[in-house]
């Protein structure tokens, strides 16, 4: 397409009449700026002239080689395609909005504050649109409403226009040289409505006036709604008749901010926000802000520390005050903090406020961090008295008013894997019996022939707490589970699974860790498989087979890898890998391991393992959940999120292979690592640097 200053929004048909027209008369070639094919078309999708839609414009393609790119752009690449050269462009355009490098944008989030990123440069990888970026830590200034940016150097990320919190780019600002940011629009949260109407709406106009009254609205806006024909995207409101019966409607006010409603459905844009938004801080604890009288005396506390190094006494309520601000901080993370934990905490309040400082211990803070402990317990039993689940789980314990119960210190529900969001709490409006109808409806919608996915991954996270409360609370076998939530069986839904209870995109993750530590790996494979033992001979026969195959791609070293790893480690895979011939498998599947992974082939190989079997399935208590898998590296992958989905515990032939992905690979939880995996570690980070 020509490149024009305001391009013209054409309709998809008259965009393919205006292609037919070009391909057969010379002379309305230029019509609706169609010339025909384009060079590229082969390679990629969007200058196709019909369907290359975005982006939507490109400006000065160039190809660059991806050795030249950083590291994580490199890994990031390497696991969508294999080839060594990418498009770069200087500025995309895509539904109208511009990317180009410099400008900022929003995605992810720490401590409840979304996270924004400079885009660095803009590459194509599998027709896709991709982003690297450069991080900038934020916090927002009240009073100018506003974020203050500083770079983190160093710490750099590849996005695609779906990872982002918001597709509108923003501009950067110095105020008395600090570098500030104002978002270019407002999301109002805790505006999801149901709205039923009498009678269908005649034109767009009448459905604003409906609108306005029930939302009691005072301002001009512009409706979108959800277009089952695209996915779900976003499409302007322009015929009354276009609007699907139960629909998702979105509004858009001037000004920029935006709300949400529907009508006659229950199907929501904005459900089920979660608790919380990233695990335990990995530096400092972020101290929070206390009353105006306690904030003003530790400011003239500190400056007189600082000039005589008396320390500062707090009354009994001003105590009050911190230890209750910073048990609420400090939920805000975790239920159940460690020992660990809780003395960063004490540490970092020190460190902030150092006229609070114990004269006479060692660290200076070691009362706080007491202090704070029992604090936290009676913050817990104050929310266990509110209803809050999380806590509500662990009532009932043994007490004076009910001596046989069992010990309070046993069997303890809480988050021992990092998960975030371990036992949430119901969204708001909804019980126990507005969510089993919503689960009743994604068990219809799974066993359609044709599953609508966008309903299916909204009411998922609809009814996430209804369904973490049945798995943390009953300990019901798999099979019982997944006849309940049958969704679980689908591989998008495990992976958004994983990211609801931990805030993490499993699959990106797991594969840029696992990339970027692999020639590290099997370079560690060969030189343990040079010396003498059983670990040596069997790393050896892996080895081997690696060497004999025809294609080393990205795909034949993850599986390498995985393969090799519990080797490495010392670890019995007898029963973790199941191999069997697709006669056995055409019979139910007589595999006695309660976790496992299930390679089916055509003959029974001589090796250990097969880079192209027929299919790889999982077992979870002698129960296939999922099948139909091509690559190991993606049933391994689904494997340790359906561990984190349905609270299951690691197998315990493979406990030290798991732990590594897990604290490893995944980067969830630093605490104390078994001796195997810690050794394993180290010799990574030594590589590293």
């Amino acid at each position: 397409m020509e490149e024009e200053s305001s391009p013209t929004v054409v309709k998809y048909y008259m965009h393919h009449h205006a292609v037919l027209c070009a391909d057969k008369s010379d002379t309305q070639s230029s019509k609706f700026g169609v010339k025909g094919d384009c060079v590229l078309r082969e390679a990629l999708k969007h200058f196709h002239p019909v369907t290359g839609f975005a982006p939507d414009i490109l400006h000065d393609l160039l190809e660059v080689l991806v050795s030249t790119l950083p590291d994580c752009a490199k890994v990031f690449i390497q696991g969508q395609t294999t080839t060594s050269i990418v498009y770069t462009t200087s500025r995309v355009t895509i539904d109208g909005t511009d990317y180009a490098p410099g400008m900022f944008v929003s995605a992810e989030a720490c401590g409840g504050l979304p996270q924004f990123w400079r885009i660095d440069e803009i590459f194509l990888v599998n027709n896709n649109v991709s982003l690297l970026c450069s991080s900038f830590e934020s916090w927002y200034v009240e009073h100018v409403r506003c974020y203050e940016l500083s770079p983190m150097p160093g710490r750099l990320s590849v996005f695609q226009i779906l990872d982002l919190n918001d597709t509108i780019t923003l501009a950067a600002y110095f105020i008395d040289g600090r570098l500030m940011l104002s978002p270019r629009r407002y999301i109002l949260q805790r505006t999801t409505r149901k709205i039923t109407l009498a009678s269908y709406p005649e034109s767009t106009d009448e459905l604003k006036n409906v609108l306005r009254e029930k939302l009691d609205l005072d301002k001009n806006f512009t409706i979108q709604y959800e277009d089952p024909d695209f996915d779900g995207q976003l499409v302007s409101l322009v015929d009354i008749n276009e609007l699907p019966p139960k629909a998702t409607v979105k509004l858009f006010f001037d000004g920029g901010s935006s709300s949400t409603s529907t009508t006659d459905s229950e199907l929501l844009t904005d459900v089920s926000t979660p608790e919380r938004v990233s695990g335990w801080p990995q530096g400092n604890f972020p101290v929070p802000a206390f009353s105006y009288e306690v904030e003003h005396i530790l400011r003239e506390g500190n400056s007189a520390f600082e000039k005589t190094g008396k320390v500062l006494q707090l009354t009994r309520d001003q105590k009050h005050d911190v230890l209750e601000k910073l048990a609420a901080a400090i939920y805000n993370f975790k239920a159940y903090p460690s020992d660990k934990e809780l003395s960063k905490a004490a540490e970092a309040l020190v460190t902030k406020h150092p006229c609070l400082k114990e004269l006479g211990s060692d660290t200076g803070w070691f009362g706080w961090k007491t202090s704070i402990k029992f604090k936290m317990g009676n913050y817990r039993n104050k929310l266990r008295r509110a209803g809050c689940m999380e806590v509500a789980v662990n009532a009932g314990k043994r007490s004076k008013s009910s001596p046989d119960n069992e010990p309070s210190h046993l069997n303890i529900k809480r988050a021992r894997r990092a998960e975030v969001n371990y036992l949430p709490d119901f969204p708001q409006g909804h019980d126990a019996s507005t969510l089993e109808q919503q689960r009743v409806e994604i068990t219809e919608e799974v066993q359609k022939a044709e599953k609508n996915l966008v309903v299916v991954d909204k009411k998922m996270q609809m009814t996430f707490a209804l369904r973490r409360n049945e798995i943390i609370t009953s300990s019901s076998p798999v099979k019982e589970i997944l006849g309940r939530w049958p969704a679980l069986r689908l591989e998008s839904q495990v992976c958004a699974e994983f990211q609801r209870i931990t805030n993490q995109n499993l699959t990106n993750t797991f594969y840029a860790e696992l990339d970027r530590h692999s020639f590290r790996l099997m370079t560690l494979y060969r030189q343990r498989a040079a010396k003498t033992g059983k670990t040596a001979d069997a790393l050896a026969e892996f080895l081997r087979v690696h060497d004999l195959q025809d294609q080393h791609d990205v795909h034949t070293r993850r599986t390498t890898v995985l393969c090799a790893l519990p080797v490495y480690l010392r670890e019995d895979t007898s029963k973790f890998f199941k191999t069997c011939t697709i006669e056995d498998d055409s019979e139910e599947p007589d595999v006695d391991s309660s976790v496992a992974l299930l390679t089916v082939v055509r003959e029974l190989p001589d090796v250990a393992f097969q880079y192209n079997p027929e299919k790889i399935s999982i077992i979870l208590e002698n129960e296939v959940v999922i099948t139909n898998l091509q690559r190991l590296s993606d049933a391994f992958l689904l494997m340790f999120g359906l561990i984190y989905a349905l609270d299951l515990s690691y197998p315990k032939e493979m406990a030290n292979t798991f732990e590594f992905i897990q604290k490893v690979l995944l980067g969830l939880d630093d605490g104390k690592l078994k001796p195997r995996v810690l050794a394993l570690k180290n010799d990574l980070l030594i590589h590293a640097q």
